[in-house]
């Protein structure tokens, strides 16, 4: 009887245990279930991103977007676009909520881009989104447009200005055609010159003194800046030859016989350089030797 008595009192300890443990755990999973009722009923939503400010995102500069929820990255991958079309990588943050979009090759100078994602992006827990966009404008940055003469150009009459574009305002409408006092470019070997702007945006580099048959390198200056005070950041090099002076005749004539030992010998001497033309031969200067 004892015994039956201490067995029937140990089940109901076992029992009371077992209670109160089926108890805790449904308290528990009621509330994880309320948990995650309450995080898959929020609406999927981007509650944050980089680069609205309008104006500034800079050339390497990554686009963040933030998720209410953990992302299904290949779904994001195939419902995002960009406009204009520009190489990107996506990355992730390890609770794939933050996607940053990186450009491979930079984003385009002072260029207004488009992101959209489509209501084909899902969350990991297969929850759609909204159609989505937003719109951001990268940096205006200072470029060398055009140089004149071009990169390794030969025979370059010696009469020519360098000419050298940039694409933003360099100087105000007032230091136009006004001889620098202060240079810009470099040219080596160096010379007797005069720089000026033609324009806001255009300097010119002219010499009365360039040497025939020269190779003459020409460099903007990687500190070079603009009006807005955007440095150019790397040097800009251009390199040309000039032309040559021309033999157009000789006199006497070669394998002339019976020459005087008084008969000067002239030489017929093509240079465009020269303003002044003989008379008898226009265009065409004399040298006497």
């Amino acid at each position: 009887m004892q015994y039956a008595r201490a067995l029937l009192r140990n089940l109901s300890r076992l029992w009371i245990i077992v209670l109160r443990t089926t108890l805790v755990m449904l308290i528990a999973l009621t509330s994880m279930a309320a948990v995650a009722f309450q995080w898959y009923a929020q609406p999927l939503s981007i509650v944050g991103q980089s680069g609205v400010a309008g104006r500034g995102v800079g050339l390497r500069e990554p686009i963040q977007i933030t998720f209410s929820h953990a992302m299904d990255d290949a779904r994001v991958a195939e419902g995002l676009e960009i406009t204009p079309r520009t190489p990107i990588e996506l990355r992730w943050n390890t609770q794939s909520t933050e996607l940053s979009i990186v450009p491979r090759t930079g984003w385009l100078s002072d260029t207004a881009y488009t992101i959209s994602l489509s209501a084909t992006a899902r969350s990991a827990t297969f929850q759609s989104i909204d159609p989505w966009n937003m719109q951001f404008t990268t940096r205006a940055v200072l470029r060398v447009t055009q140089i004149v003469p071009a990169t390794m150009s030969t025979n370059v009459p010696r009469e020519n200005i360098a000419v050298v574009r940039f694409n933003q305002q360099m100087v105000p409408q007032s230091a136009i055609n006004i001889s620098l006092t202060t240079t810009v470019l470099q040219i080596s070997p160096p010379i007797t010159h005069t720089q000026e702007w033609l324009d806001t945006t255009t300097l010119s580099l002219r010499s009365t003194v360039y040497e025939p048959n020269q190779r003459y390198r020409i460099t903007v200056p990687a500190t070079t800046r603009d009006s807005a005070g955007r440095e150019l950041g790397t040097d800009v090099v251009t390199t040309f030859t000039t032309s040559a002076d021309q033999v157009v005749s000789v006199t006497p004539a070669d394998g002339a016989r019976d020459v005087g030992s008084m008969t000067p010998l002239l030489m017929t001497v093509l240079n465009r350089q020269r303003t002044s033309p003989s008379k008898s031969n226009p265009g065409v200067p004399k040298r006497r030797c």
